[in-house]
């Protein structure tokens, strides 16, 4: 009759384990790859250019370039 008892809170604390630790740790590792493997398609999809806007932002940008303005250093 001892034995039985023992047996079963032993089944017990490996279902606990089970259920508390190893399950939710396997399913985050299962998310985790999921993540990454989605990060990697999207690093070697093709990336689309949109050099337009920056191009317009480094014309403007130049053109101000040019302009110098004069400071005079001031004596107290």
């Amino acid at each position: 009759m001892f034995g039985y008892v023992l047996l079963a809170f032993i089944l017990y604390f490996i279902f606990r384990l089970i259920v508390g630790f190893v399950l939710p740790l396997w399913r985050t590792t299962k998310n985790v790859r999921e993540n990454i493997n989605n990060i990697k398609k999207q690093s070697t999809a093709p990336v689309v250019n949109t050099n337009s806007d920056t191009e317009e932002k480094i014309k403007v940008f130049t053109e101000k370039a040019g302009d110098y303005i004069d400071f005079e250093e001031v004596k107290e």
